[in-house]
């Protein structure tokens, strides 16, 4: 379970900055920014909401939950016509 959540916190933050940017410097920027916010917004939401929850699992929610956010904008830029 260990490896599951490490590759996780590794693969999901790049994967929802390459959904957004092109560039690798703001690509590595992103995906920096995008680790802080889930790991910060899991930490909380598990030790002040969700006292039942590890903290783990739930930064790896939100970081799941960013990627998908990452998608749907993904798919209305598309449909915009640009």
């Amino acid at each position: 379970m260990g490896a599951l959540l490490s590759s996780a916190l590794i693969i999901i933050p790049a994967a929802t900055a390459r959904h957004l940017i092109d560039r690798m410097a703001q690509f590595v920027r992103l995906g920096c920014g995008a680790s802080v916010v889930s790991v910060g917004a899991g930490s909380v939401v598990s030790t002040m909401i969700l006292r039942t929850a590890t903290v783990g699992p739930t930064i790896v929610i939100i970081s799941v939950l960013l990627f998908a956010l990452s998608l749907l904008k993904k798919k209305c830029s598309k449909g915009d016509g640009s």
